[in-house]
């Protein structure tokens, strides 16, 4: 019989696979992550999704990868494997898929056959640094002084080496759903999201977070009901003309309920930090004076040095 936990995590690990496959197969995706995080400047419009599997011609096995990218008119491919745990095996995997392409393209038996360029890519969301070797390892004691062999080497993009704010500061759908796996608690997943909905979000970047939150249980399982006011502010096709006002609610429910565990007592004996972050808000989003009072039980002194910090705030 199946452990419930084992059975949860690898439910879990298909969602997280099934979100950065759909974010994976945009070209724009993929122009933008391997400009971003290898310096490779290419067009979406140059490249086009090649046939990821392959039948081997030793043992006719089939071979997979996530996801391969091909530039027009060239013998150019990526190959971006995405893993949510560490792999040790991966070196031995990722030259099979190397292995099986450069079968897949050799047509010719001329001796002048040149196999093709393979860039392999290996995105890693695995909770823990990612520490398996970048090659096959070989031995290096008594080796009788034979040559060692040039195995391929893929290249790592592992989540744990970048922060949240790199992560952040694109306005892609993969870069989001990584930021957004990265983090660990309830709290620091409503901050990021919270984040991203302020700045403001375009068409695409709306259709993206809704992809994300419809297919992510680890982000369902830690908003629970809060999660419908989230998608509520996605929801019209990036139609965004609501967004304030949605937004204000948004602040509003998080701001009631922090009431009923015990911010009243906080704001009896002086604002908290968190509490103020959330009036500012409100002020800036012109609600009335007297809407904010009657939602936090503020004094009017003590909203009338909060309006005027706000004001200062903008003139520096």
């Amino acid at each position: 019989m199946k452990d419930n936990t084992t059975e949860n995590k690898e439910v879990g690990k298909q969602e997280q696979d099934k979100i950065l496959r759909k974010l994976l197969e945009n070209k724009e995706e993929i122009a933008h992550f391997v400009d971003k995080f290898f310096k490779y400047r290419i067009k979406a419009k140059d490249i086009e999704r090649y046939n990821g599997k392959f039948v081997t011609s030793y043992g006719f096995k089939v071979r997979e990868s996530d996801i391969i990218y091909k530039i027009k008119n060239t013998e150019i491919y990526i190959i971006i494997e995405h893993q949510s745990t560490v792999d040790y095996r991966m070196p031995k995997r990722m030259s099979e898929y190397c292995i099986c392409l450069i079968d897949s393209r050799q047509t010719s038996k001329s001796k002048f056959y040149r196999a093709p360029l393979i860039f392999p890519i290996v995105l890693s969301t695995s909770k823990t640094i990612w520490d398996a070797p970048l090659t096959i390892l070989q031995e290096e004691d008594n080796n009788y002084g034979f040559p060692a062999l040039n195995y391929p080497t893929y290249n790592l993009v592992d989540i744990q080496k970048i922060t949240t704010k790199e992560l952040l500061e694109d306005r892609m759908g993969l870069t989001l759903a990584m930021a957004l796996e990265k983090q660990k608690t309830k709290e620091e997943l409503e901050e990021v999201i919270e984040f991203v909905i302020k700045r403001g979000v375009n068409e695409y970047e709306a259709n993206c977070l809704k992809i994300i939150l419809e297919n992510s249980s680890k982000i369902r399982k830690a908003l629970g009901e809060e999660i419908g006011k989230y998608k509520k502010i996605m929801e019209g096709d990036g139609d965004m003309s609501n967004f304030e006002e949605l937004y204000v609610e948004l602040l509003e429910d998080k701001y009631n309920k922090g009431l009923d565990q015990g911010i009243s007592q906080g704001i009896s004996q002086g604002i908290s930090k968190g509490a103020e972050q959330i009036i500012k808000q409100m002020i800036k989003n012109k609600m009335e004076d007297k809407e904010i009072i009657k939602i936090t039980n503020i004094s009017r002194k003590e909203l009338k040095r909060l309006k005027l910090e706000v004001e200062e705030s903008k003139i520096a």
